[in-house]
């Protein structure tokens, strides 16, 4: 289905076109979709006027659930989940960073460019000194991490994240293994050795697997959302390919300093590409590296 289908579902038939296929998406039926869908048209009077060429380029991305009545994942306050992706090229890397990094939304230019698309669920977090470094991309091309989400995530959510992603990063190809695990496995404390034990560790990996309750399948085009038989089957498939040498989330939180951070000169090219006084910038932030 379209993202006009998914969001819109029953009320489908009150899309408006004119004679030539140019969409006029009404307030009140435009109540239905996220702001951060809203945010990629333009707002024209009591309507968003999407031209038949944006209309069809969006609709050549599809969306697929794993049965018809689907509705949603259960409520998890920060569901912990494992990504694994083909990499990219290191061009790739960078324009997925310069536009995602969380670090850059300080940065009030930036933030209110329509080129700097952000993060909802799924965060880069590669740039601010005192923060872990996390993020789910390498300025080498790597593209896989260990993490958790924001609070409470729903499906909707997941789907926009990744659907304007796609539209912007055609070349994405990644699997995200999701959890009922509130940032960790539950079962990894032993109250009678007083230890917690690293629940990432290969030999913990069946535990991983019992806990994944669904999967978002990044590929071709489509964003596919899995249920935990299929989630499971397709990360077990991307992880033996690409899932060496990619940074556990205790690692990553708890001991940021064994991993490189992106250096001064990466950080400027970034700010750089927005046509911004890379100085004055730095001068004003100086929590950047």
């Amino acid at each position: 289905m379209t993202v006009f289908e998914y969001f819109l579902k029953k009320d489908i038939d009150s899309l408006v076109f004119d004679e030539i296929g140019n969409l006029y998406l009404y307030k009140e039926i435009a109540r239905s979709f996220p702001s951060e869908f809203l945010d990629l048209l333009d707002l024209s009077g009591n309507f968003y006027f999407i031209s038949k060429e944006t209309y069809d380029s969006i609709c050549r991305y599809n969306i697929v659930l794993p049965r018809s009545e689907f509705e949603d994942f259960p409520c998890i306050r920060r569901p912990y989940y494992r990504l694994r992706g083909m990499p990219v090229t290191k061009e790739q890397a960078f324009e997925i960073i310069r536009r995602t990094d969380r670090s850059l939304a300080c940065i009030s230019p930036i933030a209110d460019c329509k080129d700097y698309i952000g993060c909802m669920n799924f965060d880069n977090w590669l740039m601010v000194e005192g923060h872990s470094q996390s993020g789910w991309v390498n300025q080498d091309g790597i593209i896989g991490c260990n993490s958790i989400t924001q609070t409470y995530p729903t499906v909707d959510e997941y789907i926009t994240e990744w659907f304007i992603k796609l539209m912007v990063f055609p070349y994405l190809d990644l699997i995200i293994a999701i959890t009922y695990w509130d940032e960790v496995n539950p079962d990894a404390w032993d109250e009678i050795a007083g230890d917690y034990r690293d629940f990432e560790m290969v030999e913990y990996n069946k535990e991983f697997y019992q806990a994944i309750i669904g999967g978002i399948y990044v590929s071709n085009g489509t964003i596919q959302i899995l249920d935990s038989v299929a989630a499971v089957d397709k990360y077990k498939q991307y992880d033996a390919l690409y899932g060496k040498g990619i940074p556990t989330f205790r690692q990553v939180s708890r001991e940021p300093e064994k991993f490189e951070r992106l250096d001064k000169e990466y950080m400027k090219r970034c700010i750089d590409a927005y046509g911004l006084d890379t100085d004055a910038v730095l001068k004003r932030n100086k929590n950047f590296i």
